[in-house]
């Protein structure tokens, strides 16, 4: 099973290999999504909605929505305890969600946060701060642990669950970076 989220044609498709299995609608420029692999459910940021959806695996219950957004773009699921990081695009903040849609945690003092992502290792967050020009290392309860700054624009995250070695794409230098796990 393969999510999508189809941004510009405002769905959430679940292809089953080749084949296209289901097509929710009713979204509007959903942008990330990311699945909690002990019960298949589906977390999408829905970005002009302002909100982020739960839904089940199968995207036949939608089993929680959380409004209150502005502009929600990456969000990760930490697979330990089904929590998610949303970044919390216009309202330069991370936040951190319990699988039932409570927020645990509230970061703020980002400038366009554009995408999270969990360290499944220790819990940790690493978020792309963008127009701060540096990725930001939280603990799993949303403390500061490190900035790293040299970055022009960073977008995108994504820590090797190997290793817990951390990718920037660095977007104005054309460049991907790769941080070492201690950083």
């Amino acid at each position: 099973v393969v999510w999508v989220a189809d941004y510009y044609n405002h769905n959430v498709v679940r292809l089953q290999g080749q084949q296209v299995d289901k097509r929710l609608t009713g979204f509007s420029y959903p942008y990330r999504l990311s699945v909690y692999q002990a019960d298949g459910s589906v977390w999408v940021s829905d970005y002009s909605h302002g909100q982020v959806v739960k839904l089940k695996g199968d995207g036949s219950v939608e089993l929680v929505r959380v409004g209150g957004f502005n502009g929600p773009y990456g969000l990760s699921v930490n697979q330990a305890d089904g929590s998610v990081w949303v970044a919390d695009y216009y309202n330069h903040q991370v936040v951190k969600l319990s699988p039932q849609g409570t927020e645990l945690a509230r970061v703020s003092g980002f400038y366009y946060p554009t995408s999270v992502a969990v360290n499944q290792n220790d819990g940790s967050v690493w978020v792309a701060d963008q127009s701060n020009n540096r990725v930001v290392k939280l603990s799993s309860n949303g403390a500061l642990l490190a900035r790293v700054y040299g970055f022009n624009y960073p977008f995108w995250v994504s820590v090797d669950q190997r290793d817990g070695s951390v990718w920037v794409a660095d977007r104005y230098n054309n460049r991907v970076v790769k941080l070492a796990p201690d950083t």
